[in-house]
């Protein structure tokens, strides 16, 4: 329950974000008053990842924000696109990229018993978002290596 009700990559239970331990709060609580400049420095790097991605037509993007935390920077894959193959073939070359969603929310375990039917839209944009990596430490230089491997895989 800790984990968002996690049993990864399925819903299987209710949940919470409680996984923070004391020894992280602390951490936490030791880095807080540089946070402004964590999140302006994901912002850039987001900014960057839109101002090169935004041409492409495999791709949709997150509209760019004023002010975000940028966890990672998701992307919307051209329907009927081999996320797995992408996904892999960026292993390989030293890029790692998460998925944004296994299955949307009407499939998983848990809220499947609310399910109304088929839910086509949502079921294409979970097969079809990944996520860039965003570091709140990360350079110019490292976001345009991730975007040296990744683009090429789109095709």
């Amino acid at each position: 329950m800790s984990n968002f009700g996690l049993d990864y990559p399925d819903i299987v239970a209710p949940g919470l974000n409680s996984k923070l331990s004391d020894f992280q709060a602390a951490v936490g609580l030791g880095v807080l008053d540089r946070i402004d400049g964590f999140i302006t420095r994901r912002n850039e790097i987001a900014q960057h990842y839109h101002e090169r991605l935004r041409s492409l037509a495999a791709v949709r993007l997150a509209p760019p924000a004023d002010w975000a935390p940028w966890q990672y920077y998701p992307l919307l894959l051209r329907t009927g696109t081999d996320v797995g193959r992408i996904i892999g073939s960026a292993l390989e070359n030293g890029l790692e990229l998460k998925r944004g969603y296994y299955k949307p929310l009407h499939q998983s375990t848990y809220f499947s018993r609310y399910a109304r039917g088929a839910l086509p839209v949502s079921e294409d944009v979970a097969a079809h978002v990944v996520c860039l990596p965003v570091y709140s430490d990360m350079s110019i230089a490292l976001a345009d290596r991730v975007l040296d491997i990744f683009v090429p895989l789109l095709g």
